[in-house]
């Protein structure tokens, strides 16, 4: 008895260290490991614009609390030969409207990425090197001037314009007059980086070249950018439709390619960031007679220099948002052009700036008659923070917008649909 128990305590010491080994093995040929990260800010906001009677800011409160928030989540591991692979994705507030308007989260960004001496390759839903490679202002607040502002708190929509329209801005009806809307928060008013509109987060595939004495190039390729147009696609769906006729959506765009190139480095202490880049893709069926549409194409272009603890920069954004409007003899090229400067200074926990965007999109507007308008919008903000602790800023801000539409100092003026905002925020934005 004692040998055969002496016997079976050894076999179990056996056992549990080939089962330690085994776990071990695991563990060093184990795949991928998941961290989870994000923010969440919260502004309170004072925001004071035109409210008389069909004015955009009508009957609009003046104080309000607003928050956003996102959750990374971040895999990746790299092997014996040098390959990395991870996935990367981004879930953030949203509202679904058949949900009755409640707040849920949806993942905004969701990709794979392969990366090694030779560069990096992404495949999945994300944005196009247009965006993670365009240069302009320094930002005052991430949260309101940045590339991809979480907050847009002045309304720019005019209330008489009397012909809305899909999700270009043009008329939904081919028989119509393609007439714009007016409200041009999603097509280059609020944030800098737009081109592309839904080739933005489309599926595609992207490549990075390694950085060569500061240069880098990227590109990417999406073949179905307009996922509205073309249908929801999902796993389940199948393939989407090819050659659309018009009247399935309002400018469909298909086959979408993206190329940038950017700059970095540092001559005798002065730093220089630059780079620019081109967008295009394909109007669907053109030969339907689709008025109101053209293939979309976008450039972008942009500087900082920065020097001890300043940092001067500007960019340039032009988009034809693959539209165009037509009213009887009257015509509009459907253009957004976007340009911003500004100045920033940043020390220890310390950092302010000041900002100046300008941007204009050409369009037809229908008040008591069709006219051509190129609506405007001019921004200043100033503004600064303090970082409390790592992952912890305070941040106020101070912005001035001045909105005009339908040719403002001319005949057919329309003072219903400009809009002077005045914007004082402070808020909080927690990092973990």
């Amino acid at each position: 008895m004692k040998k055969l128990l002496l016997a079976s305590v050894a076999t179990l010491a056996i056992a549990a260290f080939a089962a330690g080994q085994a776990q071990a093995a695991d563990a060093q040929d184990s795949g991928l490991k998941l961290t989870v990260g994000g923010y969440l800010s919260v502004q309170g906001a004072y925001v004071s614009q035109s409210d008389s009677v069909g004015q955009p800011g009508h009957n609009l409160a003046k104080t309000d609390i607003f928050q956003y928030g996102e959750l990374h989540f971040t895999a990746e591991k790299t092997f014996d030969n040098g390959l990395t692979v991870g996935y990367e994705g981004v879930l953030d507030d949203g509202t679904d409207s058949t949900a009755g308007g409640n707040v849920l989260a949806s993942f905004r960004q969701d990709f794979a990425y392969f990366s090694g001496n030779w560069g990096r390759l992404e495949a999945g839903q994300n944005y196009s090197p247009l965006y993670y490679m365009s240069m302009g202002a320094p930002a005052v607040n991430d949260e309101f001037d940045s590339i991809d502002p979480d907050f847009s708190l002045v309304s720019i929509t005019s209330a008489n314009t009397s012909l809305t329209g899909g999700s270009t801005g043009v008329a939904s009806s081919l028989a119509a007059s393609h007439v714009g809307t007016g409200n041009y928060a999603t097509v280059g008013f609020t944030p800098f980086y737009r081109d592309g509109q839904d080739a933005l987060l489309a599926d595609k595939v992207v490549y990075y070249t390694p950085r060569f004495n500061g240069f880098q190039l990227g590109a990417d390729y999406a073949p179905s950018p307009n996922r509205t147009g073309d249908g929801t696609k999902s796993a389940l769906s199948g393939m989407v439709g090819d050659n659309l006729p018009a009247t399935t959506g309002a400018g469909v765009q298909d086959e979408r390619y993206d190329i940038a190139a950017g700059y970095d480095g540092t001559f005798s202490g002065v730093g220089v960031k630059a780079s620019g880049g081109y967008g295009h893709s394909t109007l669907e069926d053109a030969a339907t007679s689709y008025l109101g549409g053209k293939d979309e194409q976008g450039y972008i272009g942009g500087a900082q220099l920065s020097y001890m603890n300043w940092t001067l920069g500007g960019g340039y954004v032009w988009d034809n948002n693959g539209q165009k409007f037509t009213s009887g003899t009257l015509s509009a090229n459907g253009d957004t052009k976007i340009w911003n400067a500004g100045l920033g200074y940043a020390v220890g926990p310390y950092h302010a700036g000041v900002t100046y965007q300008q941007s204009s999109t050409d369009v037809l507007r229908d008040i008591s008659t069709v006219v051509a308008s190129d609506d405007q919008l001019k921004r200043w903000v100033v503004g600064g923070g303090y970082k409390v602790a790592p992952g912890v800023d305070l941040e106020t801000t101070l912005q001035f917008d001045k909105y005009q539409t339908a040719n403002p100092s001319g005949a057919n003026a329309n003072p219903l649909g400009n809009n002077n905002a005045t914007v004082f925020t402070v808020g909080s934005t927690v990092n973990f």
